[in-house]
């Protein structure tokens, strides 16, 4: 039972996740356009506060009531937040809220919660493997933050490739995503790097659990969105 609410835990977080890096991904589209998420540095953030606001999550890690109510009212102050700077802040502000934000949700967690919580983050968003790896998704193999301050300089940069525009096919991008994640996995430690293989692996059901509901929703919208426009065109006959 404890299992299976892990995995439908991981399933809900890893759509919060991806919902949110695909909001902060910019008009180039894909993980490495101009306003992606490690080029802004606040991608991976969102995971951390899919994880702490996801019901079945907060079961997983023992989360009390008293700590579920200080969870919610940081994340309600910290949308408040972000509605009030409006267009006008930079991304240096942006981070330095983000961070303020994430603060916090540590500080209502114990150091066990928040071990745990940080290895799902890494295990659903596809750890070292990942298309595109943050000093965030990452934060469970216990970067230094000389570490963290280098691997945000790498995202910065292949965010700043990307936003110089030119046509990019499929072959590229995949060589852009690989050269990324080698530069990060050479930021790492050798410990580090086997603390990531074994999270993979304990991960592993977990992310094929994942791909398997995302193709399966993935189907059921084309169905619904074929269904409408059917019925739509019978209506449009009558």
């Amino acid at each position: 039972m404890k299992k299976m609410i892990f995995v439908a835990a991981a399933l809900t977080i890893a759509v919060v996740m991806m919902s949110a890096t695909a909001s902060a991904q910019g008009p180039g589209g894909g993980r490495g356009g101009a306003g992606g998420a490690g080029g802004a540095g606040f991608g991976a953030g969102a995971g951390l506060a899919g994880v702490l606001r996801n019901a079945d999550c907060k079961a997983l890690l023992g989360i009390s009531d008293e700590q579920s109510q200080k969870i919610d009212q940081i994340a309600q102050e910290s949308r408040q937040r972000g509605a009030g700077a409006g267009q006008q802040a930079d991304r240096a502000d942006m981070e330095r809220r983000r961070q303020e934000t994430l603060d916090k949700y540590k500080a209502v967690l114990s150091a066990e919660q928040l071990t745990k919580a940080y290895a799902l983050v890494f295990q659903v968003s596809g750890g070292l493997d990942a298309g595109f790896a943050t000093a965030e998704s990452l934060e469970a193999l216990g970067l230094s933050n000389d570490q963290k301050a280098k691997i945000r300089e790498i995202n910065a940069e292949r965010a700043a490739r990307g936003a110089g525009g030119g046509q990019v096919d499929a072959d590229q991008r995949r060589a852009r995503a690989e050269e990324t994640r080698n530069k990060i996995k050479a930021v790492l430690t050798d410990d580090q790097k086997a603390k990531a293989a074994k999270l993979t692996e304990e991960g592993k059901e977990i992310r094929e659990k994942f791909q398997a509901a995302a193709q399966q929703r993935q189907g059921q919208g084309q169905g619904q969105r074929q269904g409408g426009q059917g019925r739509g065109n019978r209506g449009g006959g009558n």
